[in-house]
């Protein structure tokens, strides 16, 4: 079984259908396996469910571990990791619907469990980039760093869901136009031009804007 293949199928599925209305027939269609393969290694579909959520958080973490080890100034990093967000939200839709699922699930224990294991993967990463900026002197060490997390990941999760059709993407034309939507490069400069203003040199005494 190719299970790159299989779990980009079972996160089509499940972006799509929802844990509850997803069929494993149709993942096997799509993987072009039999059903009998997916049973063999999955029990049932909350088991795949949570497997496909593994795999999901494996491709997030393998992305934060590989800017958080480059040498590039914090900024740089921020960008890039704004140009993924908007890049694998045009590539995957479904994996961007398929976390809107997790965390909106119905069963409250479950969504609980999902999310802290997400978020304690982001805000770990972001807080260890902007320690990185207070070291290299990029920012004032008395800045808050579980809030600038907080503020840049909500930036960067609204990023996301913009850039995939339905609510988000309606209330984006609504706020800033449709021309944004439109211009990565444009919407990519705006938005970092917001982050930056938190990125203010120790040693700098003029006006915060």
């Amino acid at each position: 079984m190719d299970m790159k293949k299989f779990f980009e199928a079972a996160i089509v599925e499940f972006g799509v259908h929802g844990l509850e209305n997803a069929k494993i027939e149709s993942i096997a269609k799509l993987a072009e396996i039999s059903v009998d393969e997916i049973y063999k290694k999955f029990e049932n579909k909350e088991k795949l469910f949570f497997a496909v959520v593994e795999y999901a958080f494996g491709y997030l973490e393998e992305v934060f571990n590989e800017l958080i080890e480059s040498e590039a100034p914090t900024l740089v990093k921020f960008e890039k990791l704004l140009r993924i967000a908007i890049d694998y939200s045009l590539k995957y839709p479904e994996l961007v619907r398929f976390y809107l699922d997790i965390t909106a699930e119905s069963e409250q224990n479950m969504s609980f469990e999902l999310s802290k294991k997400l978020e304690s993967i982001s805000i770990n990463a972001y807080r260890k980039l902007i320690q990185i900026s207070k070291e290299k002197g990029e920012i004032p060490k008395n800045t808050d760093e579980r809030f600038l997390a907080y503020a840049i990941d909500n930036l960067l999760l609204i990023t996301q869901f913009s850039f995939i059709t339905g609510y988000y993407q309606e209330r984006m034309k609504i706020y800033i136009g449709e021309d944004y939507l439109k211009n990565i490069d444009k919407y990519v400069e705006k938005m970092m031009e917001i982050i930056s203003r938190n990125f203010i040199p120790e040693d700098y005494n003029g006006p915060y804007i």
